[in-house]
């Protein structure tokens, strides 16, 4: 009885600092430095699932990968485009998802940058 409650106790620290790091868009990839890139999402929150995508780099920016995942870590979305400028716009249609927080991360010339999505 006692050793569950230990793990119980243990199980909700961890999953209340994983929220804490998902939610405050902390990355432990390899993020492009801000001067380099200028990656925007709005709306944000979006009451319609809707989103636009504005994405900036002082050179070429190549293959772009826009991969969204769910809070669970799932991919829920995933595209690729290839781009020879050096910006890009899409918009990102999420209707069909439930309502709820999503990461998106956008991936190019073995980069990448992380942005929380509300979906209210």
């Amino acid at each position: 009885m006692f050793q569950s409650r230990i793990n119980l106790n243990l199980m909700r620290t961890f999953y209340t600092l994983c929220m804490i790091v998902l939610l405050s868009g902390i990355s432990f990839g390899h993020d492009v430095q801000p001067d380099l890139i200028r990656l925007q999402v709005y709306p944000n929150p979006s009451q319609h699932g809707i989103f636009t995508i504005d994405l900036e780099h002082s050179e070429k920016l190549g293959e772009v990968e826009i991969v969204v995942y769910n809070l669970i870590g799932n991919i829920v979305f995933e595209q690729k485009i290839a781009s020879n400028q050096p910006s890009y716009r899409q918009s990102l249609n999420l209707s069909h998802l439930s309502k709820g927080l999503y990461m998106l991360e956008v991936r190019f010339e073995g980069h990448k940058q992380t942005r929380r999505l509300s979906f209210i």
